[in-house]
C-alpha cells in the first residue's frame, strides 16, 4: 500500500519562510518514496527492534517526518551549499543524503556503510536515479574501507559527515576522525551527528582539548539528537592512519 505525503507528516514541517523549509516541502515526495522503500523492505520491524533506526528526517520510532530535528536538518542543508566533494559515513535510509543533494547540485558523494538494513541499497539506488548518479557507495566496515579509500585518493573533501552512528561504530570513531582530518582542510567542515551520545561527545571533546578541531556550530539542546560542526585547528597533513 502506498501513502500520500500528508501520511508521512508534510504538515509538520515548520513554516519559517526559509529556503530549506520551502525546498523540503517542494521535494517531500522524495521523502515519501524513501519511506515506502523502507516499508517494502521490512523497515518497520527493524525500527521496533533497533533504536538506531533514527535519521535526519525521522526519529526511528515511526516513519513520519520529525520536526524536533528541524534545526539540524536546516543546519546540514545550509552547510552543504557550495560544497562539491562530500564523504559520509553511515547512510541508513539516505535522509541526510537527500538533504545534501537538494542543497548542492554539483556535489558528488562517497558514502560508506555496512548495509545493516535491507532498504539501504534500494534507497541509494532511488537517490542516484533522481539525482544524476552522484553517489558512489563503498560497502563494508568503515574502519577498513574508509582508510583504504583515503589512502588511494588525493582529493580534499569540502564536507565530512559522520551520521547514523551505530554501536559498531563507537570503537571506530577515532579512526574515522583521523581519516576526516587527513582529507579536509581549514576551509572544510566536519559534521558529527548524534552528539548527545556520551561516547561520541567524549572522543570529540578530547580532539578539541588536543587542539586538533574547534567548534564551528553548535545545535541547541532543544533539537532531538543534535549534530555538531567542527573545523580544523591545526594542519594534520602528516597524521599517520
Amino acid at each position: 500500500m502506498q501513502y500520500s505525503s500528508e501520511d508521512f507528516g508534510l504538515s509538520l514541517i515548520p513554516d519559517d519562510d526559509s529556503q530549506f523549509s520551502k525546498m523540503l516541502r517542494h521535494n517531500f515526495h522524495h521523502f515519501v518514496n524513501l519511506q515506502n522503500i523502507i516499508k517494502q523492505h521490512g523497515g518497520i520491524r527493524n525500527f521496533e527492534q533497533c533504536y538506531f533506526g533514527q535519521s535526519y528526517l525521522m526519529n526511528g520510532m515511526t516513519l513520519d517526518y520529525c520536526p524536533e530535528m528541524y534545526e539540524k536538518q536546516s543546519s546540514l542543508y545550509n552547510i552543504t551549499k557550495g560544497k562539491k566533494r562530500i564523504i559520509q559515513v553511515g547512510i541508513n535510509n539516505g535522509h541526510s543524503l537527500l538533504i545534501m543533494l537538494l542543497a548542492s547540485k554539483e556535489a558528488t558523494f562517497d558514502v560508506f556503510d555496512i548495509i545493516q538494513y535491507g532498504y539501504t541499497l534500494p534507497c541509494i539506488a532511488y537517490l542516484n536515479e533522481y539525482f544524476s548518479n552522484r553517489i558512489f557507495f563503498h560497502m563494508g566496515y568503515p574502519k577498513f574501507t574508509l582508510p583504504h579509500f583515503i589512502e588511494i585518493t588525493d582529493k580534499i573533501v569540502d564536507l565530512f559527515l559522520l551520521s547514523n552512528i551505530y554501536i559498531y561504530l563507537y570503537s571506530h570513531i577515532d579512526i574515522i576522525l583521523k581519516c576526516a582530518l587527513s582529507k579536509t582542510n581549514w576551509q572544510s567542515h566536519i559534521v558529527i551527528d548524534n552528539y548527545d551520545y556520551n561516547e561520541i561527545k567524549s572522543i570529540c571533546d578530547n580532539y578539541e582539548e588536543l587542539h586538533l578541531i574547534t567548534t564551528f556550530e553548535n545545535i541547541s539542546s532543544d533539537c532531538l539528537h543534535p549534530h555538531k560542526i567542527f573545523v580544523h585547528e591545526l594542519s594534520l597533513d602528516s597524521m599517520y592512519l
